[in-house]
């Protein structure tokens, strides 16, 4: 319980501090994005370089301004096609779309407190988007989440050294009584197993790595949570791993994507309309989840997204 209320008080905090200096006028840090790397332009966005004439200097500027420009230039273009870019909308046009227009959040968001997950803090506000979609689902028998939650300060995308490994599929089982809940992650110290869980390692980066994961899904998934590694290429992968395994009216969740992510996400949920439906929703001022239905299991068992 003293956790729980540390975590609360940290997380306000955090939240103070950044619309204080905002009203001063002063930039925010976002997402620790400041710092020096050594990269290799050219060898290592190779996809996007070039192919022409000029030194390494200039042409890994002009890779590096494409490499910006390309997600806002390819929704312009769908645009200039007759093809409109995914909408954001809020968490009540959310649910009105669904047709669920009223949902029961409170008992899902007490056992992500309880448990000491972030999805129902102030900062993020989940449990209605869930709370819709499950009530699409009327006995959802397999939920995955990849992101159990490491408190390995040294990986990438940890919940800090006070993070409660595992707190959310503790949440997902108690919500539901008959579901069976998969969790996934980069960090193998936190793997466990309890009473309708299981857990096992996944590297979002690499696709080979879903080998175990892969069998865990065999007889389908209802929802499927990306809350591991929050970058676009890494949800990209596990999107079309959960195509081959999603039911019909399954669902993807991608948590967590940052104000600056969605207009990349908008042109990705362009290009996949038809073999789903997409939503972005803005459930926070600076968080979104983007949504993925599937609705043929024709083309999801094919194994071609």
């Amino acid at each position: 319980m003293f956790s729980q209320v540390v975590h609360k008080i940290l997380v306000r905090l955090r939240i103070m501090r950044r619309k204080v200096l905002r009203s001063c006028g002063c930039a925010v840090e976002e997402n620790n994005v400041t710092g020096v790397t050594k990269l290799n332009v050219m060898a290592d966005l190779f996809h996007f370089i070039p192919f022409c004439g000029g030194g390494y200097d200039t042409r890994a500027v002009a890779t590096i301004r494409g490499l910006r420009l390309f997600f806002p230039s390819l929704l312009s273009a769908k645009a200039s096609l007759g093809l409109p870019a995914v909408p954001v909308m809020s968490s009540e046009e959310f649910l009105k779309k669904l047709g669920v227009e009223q949902v029961q959040a409170s008992e899902l968001s007490q056992l992500f407190t309880f448990y000491g997950s972030d999805k129902s803090s102030p900062e993020r506000m989940y449990p209605p988007v869930y709370a819709g979609i499950l009530a699409t689902c009327k006995n959802p028998r397999k939920i995955v989440e990849i992101g159990i939650g490491t408190n390995n300060v040294s990986l990438a995308s940890n919940m800090g050294s006070g993070g409660r490994p595992g707190a959310s599929l503790r949440a997902w089982r108690d919500a539901y009584a008959d579901v069976e809940v998969i969790g996934a992650d980069i960090d193998c110290d936190i793997l466990f197993a309890e009473e309708r869980i299981r857990t096992c390692f996944v590297d979002q980066l690499d696709a080979d790595s879903f080998g175990h994961l892969e069998k865990l899904c065999s007889d389908g998934v209802d929802l499927f949570i990306d809350d591991g590694l929050h970058s676009v290429p890494a949800s990209v992968i596990t999107l079309g791993f959960w195509a081959r395994f999603a039911r019909v009216n399954g669902w993807f969740v991608v948590e967590d994507v940052h104000q600056l992510q969605v207009p990349v996400w908008q042109a990705l949920c362009t290009l996949f309309q038809g073999a789903v439906t997409a939503y972005i929703v803005r459930t926070a001022p600076e968080c979104h989840v983007v949504v993925f239905r599937r609705m043929d299991t024709a083309i999801s068992r094919s194994g071609v997204f």
